[in-house]
C-alpha cells in the first residue's frame, strides 16, 4: 500500500471478481413476480449486516451455514449460470478451498461464493420483477453506505465473520479473500443481482455493466484514505444507473430486451 494508492492488489482483485459476477447469470423465468419481493436485497444486506452487529454470536452459525450451503448453491448453477457447464465445477472447487493453501485456496472459495451468489441472485430474479430489483440494488447500497459511515454495524460484523471458523475444519467460505483483502457476501449476491437485471439486454450493455462496476470499485478504493472500510456495494448501484441509460439507447431490432424501459425504435429508410 502507497501513500498515493491505499489499496492492494488483491483489492484491485475482488473488484475484478465482483465486476466478472455482473456476467454470470442467465434470465430468470417468470414466477411468482410481486413488486415488493424487490426488496430481498435489502433485508439480505442491511438485515443480516444489523442482525450479526447485534448478534456476533451468530456469525458461527452463519460461517457453518455457508461452509456447507455455498457449493449446493453453486451446483445451483446448472439452471441459473449463463455457461450451465460451469456449475460441474462445484466438488472440485470445494476439495481445493477445503484442502489446498494460499492463491488456489482464495481462488476456489471465491469462485463458490461468487457462483452461489449468481443462484441465489437468480432465484431472487425468478420471484421479484425488474423493476423491483432496480429500487432494491440501490436501496440496499443506500442502507449499506449508512451502515457503514455512520451505524458501523458492517464492520462489527465483517469482524465477527472474520475471526469465526468454521466446524469440523470446513473451508471458509462467509467472505471472499484475495491476499489481505475481504469482500462480503452482500456485495456478490448485489452484483449477480445487477446482472439479473440485464441478463436481457444486450451483450455490450451487460459488459459496459461489468467493465463499470471494476473501474468505479477501483476509483472508490481512493476513499481508503479516510475509511478502512468501504460499501462495495456503491460501485454496482453507479454501474446500474450508467447501464439503464445505455440501455435505453439500445433500438428495438437489436438482440436482448428490457420491458421495464422504453427502448428508442428503430431507424427505417424509406424508399
Amino acid at each position: 500500500m502507497s501513500t498515493f494508492v491505499p489499496f492492494t492488489s488483491g483489492f484491485v482483485a475482488l473488484c475484478a471478481v465482483q465486476a466478472i459476477t455482473v456476467l454470470g447469470p442467465r434470465q430468470p423465468p417468470r414466477l411468482v413476480r410481486r413488486a415488493w419481493l424487490g426488496l430481498i436485497p435489502l433485508a439480505a444486506i442491511g438485515g443480516i449486516a444489523m442482525l450479526l452487529a447485534e448478534r456476533p454470536s451468530l456469525a458461527q452459525q452463519a460461517t457453518d451455514l455457508a461452509a456447507i450451503a455455498t457449493p449446493i448453491a453453486f451446483a445451483g448453477g446448472v439452471v441459473a449460470f449463463r455457461i450451465r457447464a460451469l456449475a460441474l465445477l462445484a466438488p472440485v472447487l470445494y476439495v481445493i478451498a477445503w484442502k489446498a493453501d494460499g492463491r488456489p485456496a482464495q481462488i476456489a472459495t471465491d469462485a463458490l461464493i461468487v457462483g452461489a451468489a449468481v443462484t441465489l441472485a437468480w432465484l431472487t430474479g425468478t420471484v421479484a420483477p425488474r423493476g423491483g430489483l432496480i429500487v432494491g440494488i440501490l436501496a440496499a447500497s443506500v442502507v449499506d453506505v449508512y451502515q457503514v459511515v455512520v451505524s458501523e454495524q458492517v464492520q462489527v460484523a465483517s469482524r465477527a465473520l472474520s475471526a469465526a471458523q468454521p466446524v469440523s475444519d470446513l473451508p471458509r467460505l462467509q467472505e471472499l479473500v484475495w491476499g489481505t483483502a475481504s469482500m462480503g457476501w452482500g456485495d456478490a449476491y448485489l452484483a449477480g443481482l445487477l446482472g439479473v437485471v440485464l441478463a436481457g439486454s444486450v451483450l455490450r450493455t451487460r459488459l459496459v455493466a461489468a467493465g463499470a462496476v471494476f473501474v468505479l470499485g477501483v476509483a472508490f478504493g481512493f476513499l481508503f484514505h479516510v475509511l478502512d472500510t468501504l460499501p462495495a456495494t456503491v460501485p454496482v448501484a453507479a454501474a446500474l444507473l450508467i447501464a439503464l441509460a445505455l440501455d435505453a439507447t439500445v433500438p428495438e431490432t437489436q438482440e436482448g430486451r428490457s420491458p421495464w424501459l422504453r427502448r428508442r425504435p428503430a431507424a427505417t429508410s424509406g424508399s
